[in-house]
């Protein structure tokens, strides 16, 4: 825990980086109808955690910006598969994510985009007859990928007469320890991050990150000088207890620690 809020002492003292961030969805606190144009220029978060940021473009046709904490390469592009699957397209600048990632899906109508895609082929007939010969090797050709779950081995074996292909594997049962009802948003938990901020209103500093697991909230010895950041670590929504430093309250959802 000291080591959280030594890292929120160090960060404070740094410059802000700016991202636009809103959301074309009505149900969003970001929520702005401008959202999902093209060249957008309306509103915007900062933080001096920030160290990119990005745009999401859905098949449906909706828009969101924000920014993040995680290192990408600009103009790094993802697909995702989600109940509603999108591009997420990602820049290093201040208030870079003003377009739609035209550059990952070629500019395609960002309602109707797909993951398949078509590919022409123009063939131009000649006079003279092109012949095409191949050659088979002789000598086997071996592969072996080895992965490990807890152990995990295919080897695949091709010769010019026969294929053999022999997988063993072995599977890990998985354990899953229900926390807490409420669930960690899909384009990252969104945390109040300030130092010395008893009460917060709009215009106090918020951070996102996908790696937020819960928001808490830090009330420190007899001063009660009161912290607010983001936690890596999953805690029970709710939960509080006394350290040394103080006290830490967690919870789990969009800007809860208030």
């Amino acid at each position: 825990m000291l080591q959280l809020l030594i890292t929120l002492l160090i960060l404070h003292k740094g410059c802000a980086f700016t991202c636009y961030g809103c959301s074309s969805d009505p149900t969003y606190e970001e929520y702005d109808e401008n959202c999902m144009n093209d060249g957008y220029d309306g509103l915007v978060i900062s933080h001096e955690s920030f160290i990119s940021c990005y745009t999401e473009v859905y098949e449906n046709g909706a828009v969101e910006r924000y920014a993040e904490s995680s290192e990408h390469q600009d103009g790094e592009c993802e697909w995702k598969e989600d109940t509603v699957s999108y591009w997420r397209c990602h820049c290093n600048t201040v208030k870079c994510n003003s377009d739609l990632c035209q550059h990952c899906y070629n500019g395609t109508t960002h309602s109707t985009i797909h993951t398949t895609q078509t590919t022409t082929v123009t063939t131009t007939e000649t006079t003279e007859p092109t012949t095409v010969t191949t050659t088979p090797t002789t000598e086997p050709t071996t592969v072996t990928t080895t992965a490990t779950t807890e152990s995990t081995t295919v080897t695949t074996t091709a010769t010019t007469e026969s294929t053999t292909t022999t997988t063993e594997s072995t599977t890990t049962e998985a354990s899953t320890t229900q926390l807490s009802t409420t669930s960690v948003p899909s384009a990252g938990l969104r945390c109040y991050s300030c130092i010395d901020c008893p009460a917060v209103d709009e215009e106090t500093p918020h951070a996102v990150d996908l790696l937020f697991q819960s928001c808490v909230t830090v009330t420190m010895g007899s001063e009660s000088m009161v912290m607010r950041a983001g936690d890596y670590n999953l805690r029970q929504d709710g939960e509080c207890f006394n350290e040394d430093a103080g006290i830490f309250c967690y919870c789990v959802g969009n800007l809860c620690n208030n």
